[in-house]
């Protein structure tokens, strides 16, 4: 979880957050592997080469998540609200976004990681839409508060280009939306847009309020 004392998240803050969160994309990677079926008993080598090296791995990670998943998402939720209008609208944008298979997803991820992150935006069209993102690509951010109030998000994705590692990151306040862009250790404003959603548009899923994921106990 992370948290901070000022209200607006700059792109430094960001930066020191992004650098926080991949020091526990280890653990996260090593949650998705479990998950799919990529235990580390099939590394497993012998000094003796004559010796048998049979590896067998039985994914009841993977089966305890989809079960899971199968069991909370399998159902289609009904969303209602008092106000006829409110619903109609709310059932409108629900079914122009697959919701239905947006939950599962963001179910799923939840499952693994422990913890998961809805994202909306804007299209062109100017519907709204939703997607849900891992641990691995994206975290909300909490004032210090006995509220634990969301003040900003960030989405990022690391990639390599001539040899240097690049950033794209997209830093979410209450106000603004910024999109940053270029070396990792200096990406420059490409681009801003207003946040029309009156707050930050991430909202976090978590499995439980420890974060752990549904089968992290077994490993």
């Amino acid at each position: 979880m992370f948290k901070t004392n000022l209200k607006y998240i700059t792109l430094d803050e960001a930066l020191d957050f992004i650098q926080e969160n991949e020091m526990k994309a280890t653990h996260y990677k090593k949650l998705r592997d479990y998950y799919l079926g990529e235990h580390p008993i099939k590394g497993r080598t012998l000094q003796d080469p004559s010796k048998p090296n049979n590896k067998i791995v039985s994914n009841l990670p993977g089966f305890a998540v989809d079960i899971r998943t199968g069991y909370f998402s399998g159902e289609p939720l009904t969303i209602v609200n008092d106000d006829e209008v409110a619903t109609e609208l709310l059932g409108d944008i629900l079914e122009y976004n697959d919701f239905q298979d947006v939950n599962a997803d963001l179910d799923e991820a939840t499952s693994i990681y422990g913890t998961a992150n809805l994202v909306l935006w804007v299209d062109e069209d100017g519907e709204i839409r939703m997607k849900p993102l891992t641990p691995l690509e994206s975290f909300v951010i909490y004032d210090n508060s006995l509220n634990e109030e969301v003040v900003g998000a960030v989405m990022y994705h690391k990639y390599q280009e001539d040899n240097q590692v690049m950033i794209d990151v997209m830093v979410y306040n209450k106000d603004l939306i910024r999109h940053y862009n270029g070396k990792v250790s200096n990406p420059t404003l490409v681009g801003e847009e207003p946040n029309f959603f009156g707050g930050v548009p991430m909202v976090e899923f978590v499995e439980n309020k420890f974060r752990k994921g549904s089968f992290e106990d077994a490993i």
